[in-house]
Parts: structure tokens; sequence; C-alpha cells
């Protein structure tokens, strides 16, 4: 990757690690899917009136739009709504980094090292340790959300990838996103209605607060338009393997920002798990230049 790139993919996990905190902010005066509806409705619109729609067809576009907006985030809000900690939500969610690479080998031919692999399972194994470490605290349903909006972001990094394939022009990812966020809004608010507090969202639809507003603002420009923007014009230029593992970063920026603002703490066992994710991811990324370039599997 160039230096700019590389640079651009430290600015998009510093974004993402406070989005977590941003949306934590949200969640606490509007109803999570209502708020993750807000953001993409933000996303798509005054963007869709200045960037031309991608000359790619439509599936692409719409796909991406609903797994990043209505399952990834839709899960992550509603999962961090019902008590998940945001430094152990970004951890969890880093799952994408894993399927990611595995499709990508199914679909591109995009083949893992060995140790890309081992990383693999040891951050399977670190994951395992945080779901038993918050058995007690946290009922496993939103740990089981943060699996599906793992598996989620995985899906959408595949659909950047077979949507770049299939134009024969560089694509605007900018457009791109903002194009794919408006199939969120409405898919989003229809589940809104039908399984959140209608008191709740009354509120906070007709009196937004202040903190509703920054986090909105924040999701839906910084952290949507400009973070996956340039996440997706990465995944455009290069392998998944090479760019998916910067998201091993995301989980330091969102431990960082849950301490400093909501004072979060964890457990030994919690720590340990966090540790050993943060470990394979490294191994993956990391692995083939201390130890040697290994065999594709």
């Amino acid at each position: 990757m160039t230096i700019i790139d590389t640079f651009s993919a430290l600015l998009i996990v510093t974004i993402w690690g406070f989005s977590f905190v941003a949306i934590k902010l949200g969640v606490g005066d509007m109803p999570p899917l209502m708020l993750t509806a807000l953001r993409f409705l933000l996303s798509a619109i005054p963007m869709i009136f200045i960037l031309p729609r991608p000359k790619i067809p439509l599936k692409y576009i719409a796909g991406f739009g609903i797994m990043l907006g209505v399952c990834m985030f839709g899960l992550i809000n509603s999962a961090i709504k019902l008590g998940m900690p945001t430094g152990l939500t970004s951890i969890i969610i880093q799952l994408q980094a894993f399927v990611t690479i595995i499709v990508s080998f199914f679909v591109f031919g995009e083949k893992p090292n060995k140790w890309q692999i081992i990383g693999a399972a040891i951050g399977f194994a670190g994951m395992g340790l945080i779901g038993i470490s918050k058995a007690e605290g946290v009922t496993p349903l939103p740990f089981l959300l943060l699996i599906g909006a793992g598996c989620s972001w995985a899906t959408a990094n595949i659909i950047t990838k077979l949507a770049t394939r299939a134009s024969d022009k560089p694509i605007n990812m900018f457009a791109f996103v903002a194009w794919s966020s408006l199939f969120a809004p409405v898919p989003l608010a229809v589940l809104s209605l039908a399984f959140e507090n209608h008191t709740a969202l009354v509120q906070g639809l007709s009196h937004p607060t202040r903190d509703v507003i920054l986090s909105t603002v924040f999701l839906a420009f910084a952290a949507t338009v400009l973070a996956y923007g340039l996440w997706t014009r990465l995944l455009s230029r290069y392998s998944a393997v090479n760019v998916t593992p910067f998201a091993l970063l995301v989980p330091i920026e969102g431990f960082a920002a849950g301490h400093i603002i909501y004072n979060e703490s964890f457990d030994a066992l919690a720590l340990a798990g966090s540790c050993t994710v943060f470990f394979g991811l490294a191994l993956s990324v990391f692995g083939m230049r201390l130890f040697g370039r290994g065999q594709p599997i």
C-alpha cells in the first residue's frame, strides 16, 4: 500500500474507534434502530444530489446498503443499547476480518497464508473467552448480535469487491457509499416501528436532544461517508487480505474512547480474551514478515 493509503487506513480506524462512543451517546436518547435509520438517511441526503450514481448494477448498491446499514449497524446499535460496552463491541466485530479473508479465498482466489489461518483460530478462541467472561454480566443476546454484525460487515466487504469487478472503470467509492445508504433508512424505520418503544420514538423524533444530533451528524458524515468511502476505496484497490486486518487497530481506539469518556472497565478474563483476539489479528497481519512467508492454503 502507498503511504497515502496507509494514512487513509489509520484515519479510518481512528474515526471508527470513536464512533462506538458516538453510538452509545445517541442510543441514550433515541431507540437504536431509528438512530441507525437517521444516520443513513443523513449519509444519503444531500450527498446523492452532489455525487452521481455509480454506473454499476443496482444489486451491488442495494446489497451494500442493506448489509452495512440494516444488518451491521442495526445489530451494533441494538447491542450497545442492551448494555454491551463500546470497547468490547469494537473487539467482537473484528470477526469481519477473518470472515472476509475466508470468503475472499473462495470467491476471488485470494489465498491466506498459514499465519493468517493460525491468527484466525487464535482470534476465535479469544472471542470465546470474552463471551465466557461476560456470561454473568451481559446476556448472550448482545454478544450474538455482534457476531451477526461482524458477518454482515464481511459480507459488505465482499459486495464492495464484487461491485468494483463488475465495472470496467474506477468507481467513485464515496458516491457508492452515499447511494447505498438510500436503501437502509426505510427497512430500519419499519423495524423500529415494529419492535421499538413508540413513546421513546415519538419523544426522540419530536424533541431530538443535543446528544442525538451530535451522534447522528458524526456517524453520518465522518463514520459513514468519509470513513466507509475511504475503506471501500482501499478494498477496490487492494486485496481483502491486505486491507481488512487494518481494522485490528479499531479496538485500541474503542477501548481508549470507552475508558476515557465512559470509564468502562474489564475483568481479567475479558482482558485476556481481548488480548488474544488482538494477538490473533496481529499474527494474521505480521506473521509472514516475522516468521517466514509460509505457504498459502
